[in-house]
């Protein structure tokens, strides 16, 4: 916790040099390292230790003070279709984010601890229910028409694409604060406005999970070199 608050102060100090340096803008995350482009990925995974950090970016929204985000753990039907399952909130409309004014650090950071063995995921505030180590975001906004937005575009009413997904694994922008990835969210339907500034959130020790259809893709490819390899043996 010591090391995580000493980060938080630097980043702190850095934008009143710097300024705010991260943006969201055309589908990309700008930042003083350079621009990330969206990856398209829609589910993740833990990658070690035994928690996470979520860190409030920013926030630029009408609902900004009501709008709550969270991570949801899903399944899949007899037909393949992804389900989503439980749900566990991670930001509050309480929150603020780290570039949106002068708040309390502490007030955008989230710890999130994973415990595999007793299969359970959870905050200081909260715990759901995990089964495996698969699980993706979602957006509500409740004065919104109550409306909910998942990181994977089937479960999405609307069927459009709400989260831009960054892979800022290069840890090389000191803004993302040692982020894995970063989610700039948009929570109109339809797109709305399509500015995806709504909500950006980075997460700490998380990787992409490949769905069933990448890994079948991926499966007929090995298959196939095995094949080939065996023919001119």
């Amino acid at each position: 916790m010591r090391i995580k608050l000493l980060l938080l102060t630097i980043a702190l100090l850095l934008t009143s040099t710097h300024g705010m340096a991260l943006t969201v803008s055309s589908n990309q995350l700008v930042t003083s390292a350079g621009n990330y482009s969206d990856t398209g990925d829609e589910a993740f995974s833990f990658t070690g230790g035994d928690d996470i950090t979520a860190f409030l970016m920013f926030e630029f929204a009408g609902y900004q003070n009501t709008n709550t985000f969270g991570l949801y753990t899903y399944s899949f039907d007899t037909q393949g279709n992804v389900v989503a399952d439980n749900t566990l909130e991670i930001f509050n409309g309480a929150a603020q984010g780290l570039w949106d004014d002068n708040q309390d650090p502490l007030n955008s950071t989230t710890t999130v601890t994973f415990d595999f063995t007793g299969g359970s995921v959870s905050t200081s505030n909260n715990s759901i229910a995990i089964s495996d180590n698969r699980f993706g975001f979602y957006l509500t906004s409740p004065t919104n028409n109550g409306q909910t937005f998942y990181t994977h575009t089937s479960l999405n009413a609307d069927q459009y694409d709400h989260f831009l997904t960054f892979d800022t694994r290069d840890n090389a922008a000191w803004e993302v604060m040692g982020s894995n990835y970063v989610l700039a969210a948009e929570d109109l339907w339809s797109g709305g406005d399509q500015d995806f500034t709504d909500m950006v959130v980075g997460i700490s020790d998380i990787a992409p999970v490949p769905e069933p259809a990448t890994l079948l893709l991926l499966g007929s490819g090995l298959v196939g070199l095995a094949f080939l390899k065996r023919r001119k043996s």
